[in-house]
């Protein structure tokens, strides 16, 4: 395994909910997960290396909206890796027992770690899960438009209203001066 400039850790302290796999190929490749205590916060274990003990995996955040970013191929996996100034790296054996925990700079990052330059998503490359998460967030997206637009409406009625009864005490006191 690729010797790497961290600090070691003992765990890295999130408490996190697996969603996923969105790459697999004979195992996981890329895993997507939610933070428990904050669902808008997402991270990606990206698998990154191995030896004959354990697989090394890196562990980054990814916000809703950079998901959103990368489920709309507006922003590439190396780009998402790269928003995050540090991120953490873990090895875990076969019985995904941890061996070892560390935090690394992005900058520190072997370039074996990372994907190419071009690695957006494709439909056709990721899981079916990818996909469907990806409709659920189009879903989502459309749902708080409809909210929004509906809490636009109301508003608007609300201001008209207000502007009738302006006029209206404007008359009454109009008539009462007289």
């Amino acid at each position: 395994m690729e010797q790497v400039n961290s600090i070691q850790i003992k765990q890295i302290g999130l408490n996190l909910a697996k969603i996923g796999d969105f790459l697999y190929h004979e195992c996981p490749l890329l895993s997507l997960y939610i933070d428990k205590r904050n669902e808008n916060d997402f991270y990606f274990y990206k698998w990154t290396d191995c030896d004959e003990v354990c697989n090394r995996w890196l562990i980054f955040c990814v916000t809703i909206k950079n998901l959103k970013g990368f489920l709309w191929e507006d922003i590439s996996l190396k780009q998402l890796i790269y928003k995050n100034e540090f991120m953490f790296l873990i090895d875990l054996d076969d019985n995904l027992a941890q061996k070892q925990c560390s935090i690394i700079a992005s900058k520190d990052l072997p370039s074996s770690y990372l994907p190419a330059d071009n690695s957006f998503y494709k439909a056709e490359k990721y899981t079916e899960l990818a996909e469907e998460y990806k409709q659920k967030l189009i879903h989502a997206e459309e749902t708080e438009a409809n909210v929004l637009s509906f809490l636009l409406n109301e508003i608007t009625q609300i201001k008209q209203e207000q502007k009738r009864e302006n006029e209206l005490i404007s008359q009454i006191l109009k008539v009462i001066s007289h």
